[in-house]
């Protein structure tokens, strides 16, 4: 197992490419082992180098990442990560359901950037809190979510995942190893039937919005 986490960089722009390029390897245990500014080439070397996690900024109509995520899939390749300037809700549940893994706004900070890498390339999905915000106003996603099936520990866990903490975040908060952090999302996922990280993090602010997230919740509840 490399001791980095290999990353292909997709950005039209030179400059912007340098500057991401440039951030992931003062990230520490993360490498740009290729870049590339169009599509084609992308499939390209994802194909040849298989990297943990291809990253892409979206700029119509330079890069069409539905395509991208289309060209993927069919590959078998799920860890792609879209900086995306598009915030309407119908688009980034699309690009959710094409699977894209990892889903962050053009002005996310450094922090979500390090988060998203990481997540998915252990496989799991992530979502900026600035996506999830743009996906409440989605009108397919049913209201009423079962908040009473949450545990204290749960709805601790996701009062934390709403304010934009990683797992080793919460981990450290809370006193527990990442893994368990990892394991009370997947309950929560579970027990309010959600598919991914987007909609964790929605169902989370919607509740937050309501005021049910708001009474405190001690440190030892499990």
């Amino acid at each position: 197992m490399s001791p980095h986490l290999n990353i292909l960089l997709l950005d039209p722009e030179p400059l912007t490419r340098f500057a991401l390029a440039e951030m992931i390897s003062r990230m520490g245990r993360m490498r740009v082992i290729s870049q590339t500014k169009n599509l084609a080439n992308c499939i390209q070397q994802t194909e040849k180098l298989w990297p943990d996690v291809v990253l892409a900024r979206e700029r119509h109509p330079l890069v069409d990442i539905q395509q991208l995520a289309r060209a993927l899939s069919a590959r078998g390749f799920k860890n792609l990560v879209c900086i995306s300037e598009e915030g309407r809700p119908v688009y980034l549940r699309h690009l959710i359901d094409l699977g894209v893994a990892g889903l962050l706004t053009a002005a996310c900070p450094y922090r979500e950037l390090k988060s998203s890498l990481e997540s998915v390339a252990k496989g799991h999905s992530y979502a900026s809190p600035a996506v999830a915000r743009a996906l409440i106003h989605d009108p397919v996603r049913p209201q009423g979510l079962p908040i009473e099936r949450l545990s204290p520990r749960e709805l601790q866990v996701l009062r934390l995942v709403c304010a934009g903490l990683s797992a080793k975040e919460i981990a450290t908060k809370l006193g527990l190893s990442p893994k368990t952090v990892s394991t009370y999302r997947y309950r929560i996922r579970l027990k309010l039937s959600l598919k991914h990280s987007a909609e964790l993090i929605t169902a989370g602010l919607r509740m937050q919005d309501k005021g049910l997230l708001a009474r405190p919740i001690h440190e030892s509840s499990r």
